[in-house]
């Protein structure tokens, strides 16, 4: 049974999302890898906003040692601390890479900088031990 905890909520999509002002950001997996020691997915990032969607695409890799149930959330983490930075840079541009995602992506992150930096500590896993 999936257990969601919070800032994670079901979104519109019927999918754990974050709600990020009056968008909804989801993390879903595409293509999961359990073999070996390091578990590895990749997800689909997704992006609504009103207008719909502003990002579409399976191009976030996850790799962890924790769970593999936990991946999700780590694919969420990884999602945000990516928006973070691409809002933090839109208004000096894209490094030399480009951008991580879009410019209009880097845009809405910008724009939504203050909700995403509430989710800085949200993310964090007990100790294991």
């Amino acid at each position: 049974m999936l257990e969601l905890h919070p800032p994670l909520v079901i979104g519109p999509r019927l999918l754990p999302a974050l709600q990020v002002g009056d968008s909804w950001v989801y993390v879903t997996p595409e293509a999961p890898d359990l073999s070996g020691d390091l578990h590895r997915t990749i997800f689909r990032v997704i992006i609504d906003t009103p207008d719909g969607d502003l990002y579409n695409d399976a191009d976030l890799n996850v790799m962890t040692q924790r769970n593999p149930s936990d991946t999700g959330r780590e694919a969420m983490r990884a999602a945000v601390s990516f928006l973070r930075y691409e809002g933090d840079h839109y208004l000096s541009g894209p490094d030399e890479d480009g951008w991580l995602f879009n410019t209009a992506v880097a845009e809405w992150a910008y724009q939504n900088e203050s909700e995403l930096s509430l989710f800085d500590d949200d993310f964090d896993f007990p100790e294991e031990g």
